[in-house]
C-alpha cells in the first residue's frame, strides 16, 4: 500500500528523529564516561576526610591544594555507582562568622553540604527534616589553619532543619563570633 505525503513526511521525520536521538546518546554517553573519569581522578586532590552515609554513599572531602586561591571538594557515588563532585573556593569564612555551608543538589544521587566553622568549634550536629541527628567528624582544613572542615550526605528527599555548633565542653556557639 502506498504511503500518503502526510505519512511518508512522518516516517521521514521519525527516521531522523531517531538519527539524531542516536548520535546524541552517543555523544552523551561519552561525555558522560568521560566526566566520570575525571571525577574519580584524585590525583591533583589533596584527601581531607572520607566516610560513608547511612545510605551507603561514598565521599570523599579534599582540597586542590592551590595556595592562591584552594577550592574544596565533596565527591560522592553512589551505591549503584553515580558520581558527582562539587565544591567552592574563596576566603573560609565570612567576617564574623563562625559557620560557612556550600550545599549542593543533583537530579539523581543525594544532597550535599561541605561545613566550614572557626576554630573554637568542637562539635557540629545536624538535624534533617525527619528528625535523624547527625553528629559530623570535624577535619583541620589543610588550607585555612585554624579553621574546621566537615561533610555530610543525606538523602535528597530530606531537608536540613538545625545546624548546631558546640565548643571542646559541649557548650552551644552561635553561628557568628
Amino acid at each position: 500500500m502506498p504511503l500518503s505525503g502526510t505519512d511518508e513526511w512522518i516516517l521521514r521525520r521519525s527516521r531522523t528523529a531517531a538519527e539524531a536521538y542516536g548520535r546524541f546518546a552517543a555523544e552523551a554517553y561519552g561525555r558522560f564516561a568521560a566526566e566520570a573519569d575525571v571525577l574519580s581522578d584524585d590525583a591533583v586532590m589533596t584527601v581531607i576526610g572520607s566516610g560513608t552515609s547511612l545510605e551507603g554513599d561514598r565521599w570523599v572531602l579534599g582540597t586542590d591544594g592551590d595556595d592562591d586561591d584552594p577550592a574544596t571538594f565533596l565527591e560522592v557515588e553512589t551505591p549503584h555507582g553515580h558520581h558527582s563532585k562539587g565544591g567552592y573556593a574563596g576566603p573560609p569564612l565570612s567576617p564574623g562568622m563562625r559557620l560557612a555551608t556550600y550545599t549542593r543538589h543533583d537530579d539523581v544521587g543525594p544532597d550535599q553540604i561541605i561545613l566550614r566553622v572557626a576554630g573554637d568549634v568542637a562539635g557540629i550536629t545536624v538535624t534533617l527534616s525527619n528528625g535523624r541527628h547527625d553528629r559530623l567528624t570535624l577535619y583541620s582544613d589543610p588550607t585555612h589553619p585554624g579553621v574546621g572542615l566537615t561533610a555530610l550526605v543525606y538523602p535528597r528527599n530530606l531537608d536540613i532543619h538545625r545546624i548546631d555548633l558546640s565548643d571542646a565542653s559541649g557548650e552551644p556557639l552561635p553561628d557568628r563570633l
